[in-house]
């Protein structure tokens, strides 16, 4: 369960940009962003909603893409390194 409460409290773009910087050294890495409207059907499946509002703020948060853009973070899709893995 991920609380209300909790998920008011959660900075979730400052916990973002420390993963990502923790992670700079690797070729590849993944995060799992879980954007999207929150609905009486969400509600009533899951506990994981107000944050995905925040979720939603942090991938359109200029200063994640300022972070981005100055470590040279390239974003790709799965099709993108297929042949990676």
């Amino acid at each position: 369960p991920f609380p209300l409460a909790d998920q008011m409290n959660t900075d979730v773009e400052n916990n973002f940009l420390k993963a990502l910087s923790l992670s700079l050294d690797h070729k590849i890495g993944y995060f799992i962003c879980h954007c999207g409207h929150v609905d009486a059907d969400l509600l009533s499946e899951t506990t994981y909603t107000l944050i995905r509002t925040k979720d939603l703020a942090c991938a359109l948060s200029d200063k994640v893409k300022k972070f981005l853009s100055d470590n040279n973070i390239e974003l790709v899709t799965y099709s993108d390194i297929k042949g990676e893995l």
